[in-house]
């Protein structure tokens, strides 16, 4: 992971190239996003102590064989309406999660300053 301003979709694990996928096993994601208000100029960077949490996520999501997936782009085309609301970045987790739904059987969606505390509990005990 690095902390720059370039638009990036990371995808950790990736277990549609797994070599040996469980088929009893559900397709689950961790999805977290960073998308700055677009009213800022120049748009702040995530601040370090958040990168904690994502590798957080990766970690938990690696030792599960989930994919995490840490997206930065701008999630709306030129098709949306201009509405002013659409301008603040945590709008745009619904188009990030829009575009993977189909992908998967269970995506989590957390926050960026969301931490998992018992890594050594898989999503499917809950």
């Amino acid at each position: 992971l690095s902390n720059s301003n370039a638009d990036y979709t990371y995808i950790a694990n990736d277990n549609a190239n797994s070599s040996n996928p469980l088929p009893s096993k559900p397709k689950i994601a961790i999805m977290s996003s960073f998308v700055p208000n677009g009213d800022t100029n120049p748009p702040p960077r995530l601040e370090d102590k958040y990168f904690e949490h994502l590798v957080n996520k990766a970690c938990y999501s690696y030792i599960w064989g989930y994919d995490f997936i840490f997206n930065t782009t701008y999630g709306f085309d030129e098709t949306y309406p201009k509405w002013h609301w659409l301008d603040f970045g945590t709008w745009h987790r619904v188009p990030h999660l829009e575009s993977r739904i189909r992908d998967y059987d269970w995506i989590l969606y957390t926050d960026t300053d969301f931490i998992i505390k018992d890594i050594m509990r898989p999503l499917e005990a809950f």
